[in-house]
């Protein structure tokens, strides 16, 4: 869960980061000759790249986590590179859904009858 909330921060630095720097350039264009600004080109270009990649790695580790190790509160607890090379350590075998869970009996203890 944390690597995600990191990879999600990152994230948004990027996009507000690139996007930011697409004004800057579309401000440069307006009123410059922008003959001086290659590099700012290629800066700009390496950081929309580079948000996209940010973007596809969060959106494989959240699936990749769904859909082999399933949604419970231990497996987001634990990082992505434990449940990885560790799965039997942090996670159940086998994902539990929904549906399992709520048609599983749980144990009831006998109750003594209360008198009034």
């Amino acid at each position: 869960m944390v690597d995600t909330i990191c990879l999600f921060a990152l994230f948004v630095f990027f996009l507000g980061s690139s996007a930011t720097l697409s004004t800057l350039a579309s401000l440069a264009r307006a009123y410059d000759t922008y003959t001086w600004a290659r590099l700012g080109e290629a800066t700009l270009g390496v950081a929309w790249v580079m948000t996209f990649l940010i973007f596809g790695i969060l959106i494989f580790q959240v699936a990749y986590t769904l859909l082999n190790f399933g949604g419970s509160y231990a497996t987001w607890r634990s990082s992505f590179s434990q449940l990885v090379s560790r799965p039997e350590e942090v996670a159940p075998a086998t994902p539990t859904t929904e549906k399992e869970a709520i048609s599983a009996e749980a144990p009831v203890a006998a109750v003594p009858a209360v008198e009034v």
